[in-house]
């Protein structure tokens, strides 16, 4: 590059593209540095699954490297799904996930985040929950068919403080029967039925919703009001009144 003027990353792992920045600085090449801020900011998939490195590279050196911070931030509003999904998730500290959940809680607000890099839209808190579990499972060396009571204790102790930061009810309805209910051990009981009820009071507001005629008159209700499916409980109300830990 001293030579030539001309470097190319591509393909490079990303502690070497760090500690590339690291000389570039040390031998004051701005231009080598710019190039390499450019190179991670157009290349989104590739910081989304190295974002924790960066970040912690980022801490480390924040004063001479505020550009890096600057990306992070920006990352994590618009590709939080992505991060959480990274392959160096799993491998967090406990402190390094509790701040990344909240700025993730601070800077996503709305109701479904899209992901750029796979073109999907959803709720990143069903991740956010989906993967707090998995990170869980992993530090503690358990499986989640084979958890004991002693084993729950232990994870309560671990997901507590991240808790507040997911918006349950910003989940779906099916989603949070088949990917929460089955551990509401972890939750305490009065928080668990309230967003039970929640979703189960949702679930109908929506089925009612697919039944109502679009030409009905007050003085003539419509047959489907008193037959068909809407007669019948929702999946949730079902699971509500067979749980007899509630």
């Amino acid at each position: 590059y001293i030579y030539t003027g001309a470097v190319d990353i591509k393909g490079y792992d990303i502690k070497d593209i760090i500690c590339l920045m690291v000389e570039a600085k040390k031998l004051i090449l701005p231009d080598l540095i710019d190039y390499i801020r450019k190179y991670l900011t157009d290349h989104q998939e590739f910081v989304a699954n190295h974002y924790f490195s960066i970040h912690e590279f980022n801490i480390r050196n924040s004063e001479e490297f505020n550009e890096l911070e600057e990306l992070c931030d920006a990352f994590i509003l618009r590709y939080s799904v992505a991060i959480l999904n990274s392959p160096e998730f799993l491998n967090i500290s406990h402190e390094e996930l509790l701040r990344l959940y909240k700025k993730i809680f601070s800077n996503c607000t709305p109701l479904n985040d899209f992901n750029p890099i796979s073109g999907i839209s959803f709720s990143s808190d069903i991740v956010m929950w989906s993967r707090l579990l998995e990170w869980v499972f992993v530090h503690l060396n358990i499986s989640s068919s084979e958890t004991s009571d002693e084993d729950y204790n232990e994870i309560m102790q671990l997901v507590k403080p991240v808790l507040p930061y997911i918006n349950f009810r910003r989940i779906d309805s099916r989603d949070f029967l088949e990917k929460i209910s089955p551990f509401k051990k972890i939750l305490e009981n009065e928080f668990y039925i309230k967003i039970l009820e929640f979703h189960i009071f949702s679930e109908f507001i929506r089925q009612e919703s697919e039944l109502q005629p679009e030409h009905e008159t007050k003085n003539e209700p419509n047959e489907k009001y008193f037959g068909g499916n809407f007669g019948q409980p929702t999946v949730l109300a079902k699971a509500a009144s067979q749980d007899k830990d509630l």
